[in-house]
Parts: structure tokens; sequence; C-alpha cells
């Protein structure tokens, strides 16, 4: 695992289009792009298989990296004593 740089995909482009051009399109694309939380956690829960009814847990855990205080809110279906999470 590692951290995604927009710069080092944006030479992966291919095409004419020049690596700026090509950083700014990733750019735009994420910065309007949202996440259909609903819709994965549909996908995740018939991925996985578990069958209904579920017990859902929610958890919320601050961490701190550096000066940046990250504040995630986390909903699971439990599984076998297991926490999947799917939003």
């Amino acid at each position: 695992m590692r951290t995604v740089n927009l710069s080092i995909l944006a030479t992966a482009f291919s095409g004419p289009a020049k690596e700026e051009s090509n950083y700014k399109r990733l750019q735009r694309f994420l910065w309007e792009f949202e996440m259909p939380y609903a819709r994965l956690a549909t996908f995740i829960v018939k991925l996985l298989g578990v069958p209904g009814p579920y017990t859902l847990a929610l958890d919320r855990t601050n961490w701190k990296v550096g000066v940046i205080n990250l504040k995630i809110l986390m909903l699971s279906i439990v599984y076998r004593g297991i926490g999947i999470p799917v939003v």
C-alpha cells in the first residue's frame, strides 16, 4: 500500500494531452465526485453474502495525524462477531 499522488497518476494517461492537463482533469473529477454510499453498502452486503436480518454497529473514532484530527464515523454489519464496514 502507498499514498496515491495525482501527479504520478497524470503520467499514466494515454493521448496527446500534457501531464499538467491530465493532473487538472483528475483534480476536477475528484472535486465533483460523490461516493454513492448506499449503493456501495448494498454491493458489499451482496458480495459477502451476509444473510439478514442484520445487526448494525455504529462507531466513531478520532485519529490525530500530525496536527490534523481525523474524525471517522463507521456503520458496520456485525456477522459472526466481526464488524464489516459498509458506510
